[in-house]
């Protein structure tokens, strides 16, 4: 049961709570989230560190939810449920490029033991031979956005109940 009265009549439900609970941080919110789905990353990449921010948090939503799936991506640039699956064990996976698998590391040590990230002279060289410090920074900004707000969802108990709005499936294509 939501920990707060969800709001039946926004045709965003993310939108809606901003705009019923919060309205000073909806402009700043869509903006946010505008800008973190659009990030110049392959779909495969962002949806990597995405998803595995979501199993993460337990965000029902968030798991559910598949950036493209609207249709506005070409149906071959789309990762398939196996590559979604194997993200829980993406150590043991081969389904994944060495972006995509550093994608997943950053963001399961950044949610899960961030401490660990200082001073890891393996991983920030892999990463900085892989990744600009522009792309650097944007996926750790992504990795926040993900981090808080799957967690408030779920931690409000609105993870059941708030699907990914369509409205960002759509602008995250």
């Amino acid at each position: 049961m939501p920990q707060i009265q969800f709001p039946d009549n926004a045709a965003d439900p993310r939108e809606g709570l901003m705009a019923n609970y919060a309205s000073d941080f909806l402009e700043a919110d869509v903006r946010l989230t505008r800008l973190v789905y659009d990030l110049p990353f392959t779909v495969r990449e962002f949806e990597a560190a995405r998803m595995r921010i979501a199993l993460i948090n337990g965000c029902r939503g968030c798991m559910a939810f598949r950036k493209g799936r609207d249709g506005s991506l070409p149906r071959e640039s789309l990762p398939g449920e196996d590559f979604y699956e194997a993200i829980g064990d993406w150590r043991n996976s081969s389904l994944f490029s060495p972006r995509e698998r550093l994608a997943i590391e950053f963001a399961e040590r950044f949610a899960i033991d961030h401490r660990s990230l200082d001073g890891d002279t393996r991983f920030w060289t892999a990463m900085h031979a892989n990744f600009t410090d522009s792309e650097i920074l944007h996926l750790t900004l992504a990795v926040g956005h993900f981090i808080a707000f799957g967690r408030m969802l779920h931690v409000l108990e609105l993870d059941n109940v708030c699907p990914m709005p369509v409205a960002a499936q759509s602008r995250a294509a």
